[in-house]
Parts: structure tokens; C-alpha cells; sequence
């Protein structure tokens, strides 16, 4: 989500490389005619807009990132009737 940061550093191919496996799943899940939630545009999104949604040590979400990826799986949920 940080390609605007990490692209100038790592390389555009690298950057690709990383994607491969997300578009896979994406393709998958569009063959198999499964909903799939993937939060990558809306987290590129804040992240674009100046957010620090992972810790700086690790690749993991902060609290920040937690909270604004249950929110949008919480909505997503809600929209495709996946709620009880």
C-alpha cells in the first residue's frame, strides 16, 4: 500500500513481484465466482492520503490500520448480506 514510497527505493519489477501473488487471488476469486475482500485500494488510499497504518519496525497493522480495516470488512460485510 506504501508503492509511492518503496517504488523509487525497491524498483518497479520488485514492486510487481510483490503484486503477483494478490492479483492471483484476485483472478482466483473472479474464476471460482467467490467473494473475496481485498482491502489493498482502500488501505493505498489512506496510506497516500499520509496515514501510518503499519508500525515502523515490522509489517505489521498499527491501531490505526486495525481500526480502518475492521471499519471497511465491517462495511464490506454489511453490503454483500454476510451479517447475521
Amino acid at each position: 500500500v506504501y508503492q509511492h514510497v518503496t517504488s523509487p527505493i525497491m524498483g518497479a519489477d520488485a514492486i510487481a513481484a510483490l503484486a503477483s501473488a494478490r492479483e492471483a487471488m484476485v483472478q482466483q476469486c473472479t474464476q471460482l465466482a467467490l467473494r473475496c475482500y481485498d482491502p489493498t485500494e482502500m488501505l493505498r488510499e489512506h496510506a497516500v492520503a499520509g496515514e501510518a497504518l503499519y508500525y515502523s519496525d515490522d509489517m505489521h497493522l498499527n491501531p490505526h490500520g486495525n481500526a480502518i480495516l475492521a471499519e471497511d470488512f465491517a462495511a464490506w460485510l454489511a453490503q454483500n448480506d454476510l451479517l447475521p
